[in-house]
């Protein structure tokens, strides 16, 4: 599990994002890409002066001009002249408005003008009262350029898995994740730490049932709204949260996770070469970039079942200086725990 920057530390920087971000509605046909002389990097004009874009901006605003990724990357890369034709080609025959959200002098977003923002601070805000309430210690947060993430854990209560390693101990808790630039709506999950290895998993589909994904009603900030609306919306949604967290920390959901945990160790792989099923396994879960790190655990550890495969890819998180990609993993490993019987099989035996 990676630590992030600390909570305090992530707070100021939402404060500090916060005095400086701005939102524009742009008419698109107005806007126009161009390349700045001495500088390699694409901008955008037509709004407050020529301003790049982030990595996720560029998704959002090729996707927008239904220009493959792949092909609109290598155009930005190598061929700026074809990359700027191409580009305003395309915003020029549009006849709509897109919401341009921008913060330190960059584009961060680019999304239809309904999009109903989400502001980080507010939302972290207002969970660290619930968290206490709740006797949950937030070991993990962060903020990076596409979304916003806490995960806390009751460090008091430990319960133990019957695995390979003697005193394979769990703590439980949550994991929240926010994002103001459309990465996703709000979630809140359950979360897991393998005290052994510090690994972290996001139990999104083991109990997906105590889970909360949050889309528009928290962004519901919409300038028809009076400030008691907004209150009471603010108030809905806590209390929905104090909900989740205590389904989340229920006996009946912990035990059924342990259940499931204990399980995978159980199901052992029937392979003699770790590696080709580790590579099988990491190209079904899209997780080819961390390959060697999680072949390296898997047989490292020789825990050949389903929870040591689980383990030497929630593992490779420690590894991972990116905390988006670090979380992903942490998601991956509940894939592996929630894979069907016969998607487990295919991956062994193919």
């Amino acid at each position: 599990m990676q630590k992030g920057r600390g909570i305090e530390k992530v707070l100021e920087e939402l404060v500090r994002q916060n005095s400086v971000k701005k939102d524009y509605v742009a008419e698109v046909s107005a806007l126009s890409i161009d390349f700045v002389e001495g500088n390699n990097k694409p901008v955008l004009r037509g709004i407050n002066g020529p301003l790049e874009l982030t990595e996720w901006a560029h998704k959002q605003f090729s996707k927008y001009l239904k220009i493959p990724n792949m092909y609109y990357n290598k155009m930005r890369l190598e061929d700026k002249k074809l990359f700027a034709d191409n580009a305003n080609t395309w915003l020029r025959m549009k006849e709509d408005n897109r919401l341009i959200r921008v913060v330190d002098n960059r584009i961060r977003a680019f999304l239809p003008t309904n999009y109903r923002p989400v502001d980080c601070l507010d939302l972290g805000t207002n969970l660290l009262p619930v968290f206490k309430e709740n006797g949950l210690n937030v070991v993990s947060s962060e903020v990076t350029e596409t979304n916003f993430y806490l995960k806390a854990l009751i460090l008091e209560k430990e319960f133990e898995i019957k695995s390979k390693v003697v005193g394979d101990v769990l703590n439980f808790g949550v994991a929240v994740r926010g994002s103001e630039v459309g990465a996703g709506g709000i979630k809140i999950e359950p979360f897991v730490n393998r005290l052994v290895c510090t690994n972290g998993m996001i139990a999104s589909k083991s109990i997906k049932e105590f889970g909360l994904t949050k889309g528009d009603e928290w962004g519901e900030v919409n300038k028809f709204f009076s400030k008691e609306t907004l209150s009471e919306i603010n108030t809905a949604f806590i209390m929905k949260v104090k909900d989740v967290i205590k389904g989340i920390m229920s006996d009946e959901a912990i035990l059924a996770l342990i259940d499931k945990l204990q399980n995978a160790f159980l199901e052992k792989v029937a392979i003699n070469r770790p590696e080709v099923f580790i590579n099988k396994l990491v190209s079904f879960l899209g997780l080819t970039k961390a390959k060697e790190d999680i072949t390296k655990n898997f047989i490292e550890d020789a825990d050949y079942s389903r929870y040591g495969a689980m383990n030497a890819i929630t593992k490779a998180a420690n590894a991972e200086s990116n905390y988006d990609f670090a979380t992903a993993l942490e998601y991956a490993g509940d894939r592996v725990l929630s894979l069907s019987q016969t998607q487990w099989n295919v991956l062994q035996h193919a």
